[in-house]
């Protein structure tokens, strides 16, 4: 009986543990228009391959279009968050088509990404962008940490806000 009531206490103070670590994480991490020490000042020089094209996207091509805002959206298949977010985020986009949304698939597989994206109702507008970066090069030099991250910009490329984790994007 002391055996079982021993194992029972070891489950319990596990799963307290981990429970009280993810309540940790997630209170860090997912409020809503957290700004957390932006050092980025504006958009780095970074290329990334568009999944859709052999062509390349890169701040230029980003900076070309006459738009008010610029959102650059890290994000992963493999990421349980991105998941959560990524409908409401492409329903954000629609909505807010004098801005431009490039969303950049990180370690990722080209196929993975577009079969993910075939799940969600994906949209035609010539404002939102989908790129892959194989390498993990762009979110270094964005100073991305983990994903999902996304950063606003304002038509100059200029840094305005840091998005740290899923939001609610309305």
């Amino acid at each position: 009986m002391k055996r079982l009531l021993l194992k029972l206490s070891v489950i319990l103070l596990i799963f307290v543990l981990s429970y009280s670590y993810s309540k940790w994480c997630q209170d860090k991490t997912s409020h809503p228009n957290l700004l957390s020490g932006l050092i980025l000042k504006q958009i780095p020089d970074f290329v990334v391959d568009d999944i859709y094209s052999e062509n390349k996207i890169s701040k230029k091509s980003l900076l070309g279009h006459k738009t008010n805002k610029i959102f650059v959206h890290f994000w992963a298949t493999w990421c349980a968050p991105c998941e959560s977010e990524i409908k409401e985020f492409l329903s954000f986009a629609n909505k807010n088509s004098d801005s431009i949304f490039l969303l950049i698939a990180i370690n990722d597989d080209v196929k993975k990404v577009k079969k993910f994206l075939g799940n969600f109702a994906t949209t035609n507008s010539s404002s939102v962008l989908f790129g892959i970066d194989q390498t993990g090069r762009s979110n270094q030099d964005f100073g991305t940490v983990k994903v999902p991250e996304t950063y606003l910009f304002n038509s100059n490329g200029v840094a305005i806000k840091k998005f740290i984790g899923a939001q609610l994007w309305k």
